[in-house]
């Protein structure tokens, strides 16, 4: 796909006679039709040079056909047998690999889910829409799917969920940025309510969710694979089970304070107001 796009851009600009003296597309207002099918100008708007221009464009796309040729081919090389020189293979090392590949896992559990929260919240108050609800959606299943884990697989570790919540954190970050680019190359307005938005920069569009994709991808190549949690995580009379579960316990107090002195007084604050008495009760 890649060798026959960069042959086919190649040469709807040597060829096609469309190009010469038309302005580049005006994103985000309008996309050309025949940019809309992939085919945009080696030139760019600015003081370059032209034959810079093309010439990098070249380039750029000659860089990933021959990285994709090398990973092409290193995939169809039969596997080397395993041999006891590579350093990460002896046995302290090896330990200490694991330890830390542990705590990466969970610690990117934990961006995945600081990652689901700020999609559903958006940067301002308009970004809100249907999009982030499913977000929101998502991180409510995580917190149900990690309290029913048996202890004897996530321990105290409220955030491992199960494989398939995470599966679907994957998929519906693709779908949304999937969606996110269609709407980027095919759409006019901004539809709000749903969150198909437009910007300057396909890349700050699009990063956020590849972002939390690859973090979600990653959490399902890790269960799948069996990874076990830090042992501090299995022990729940271990310093950081203690440590947290005392610390916890004081800031969902004070959050929940925080919700009733916060306007407006609501039924819901009221209701907030009910627990936190039952909760200093017992």
């Amino acid at each position: 796909y890649e060798a026959v796009y960069a042959v086919a851009l190649y040469v709807y600009n040597v060829y096609s006679s469309s190009v010469r003296g038309q302005a580049v597309s005006h994103v985000p207002v309008s996309f050309t039709w025949e940019e809309q099918l992939g085919m945009q100008s080696f030139f760019r708007k600015g003081d370059g040079a032209p034959a810079a221009s093309v010439a990098s464009f070249v380039f750029a796309q000659f860089l990933a056909l021959l990285l994709l040729a090398c990973s092409l081919r290193c995939a169809a090389l039969p596997p080397t047998s395993a041999t006891d020189s590579w350093p990460w293979q002896r046995a302290p090392l090896q330990l200490a690999l694991g330890a830390a590949l542990r705590w990466a896992a969970m610690l990117g559990r934990l961006g995945g889910v600081v990652a689901a929260v700020l999609l559903a919240m958006g940067v301002s108050p308009s970004d809100v829409s249907l999009l982030g609800l499913g977000y929101l959606l998502w991180t409510i299943l995580l917190a149900a799917s990690g309290y029913f884990a048996p202890e004897a697989v996530a321990g105290w570790d409220g955030l491992r969920g199960h494989r398939w919540v995470w599966k679907a954190f994957f998929g519906y970050c693709t779908a949304s940025a999937v969606a996110l680019l269609a709407w980027q190359v095919l759409g006019s307005t901004n539809l709000d309510l749903i969150g198909l938005r437009r910007g300057h920069s396909t890349v700050q569009v699009l990063f956020p969710y590849l972002v939390a994709a690859l973090l979600g991808a990653i959490q399902v190549r890790l269960l799948e694979a069996g990874l076990q949690p830090p042992a501090q995580l299995m022990d729940s009379a271990s310093l950081p089970a203690q440590f947290l579960g005392s610390f916890g316990i004081f800031v969902q107090m004070a959050l929940m304070f925080a919700d009733v002195l916060m306007p407006p007084v609501s039924v819901y604050s009221f209701m907030v107001l009910l627990l936190f008495a039952w909760i200093a009760a017992v």
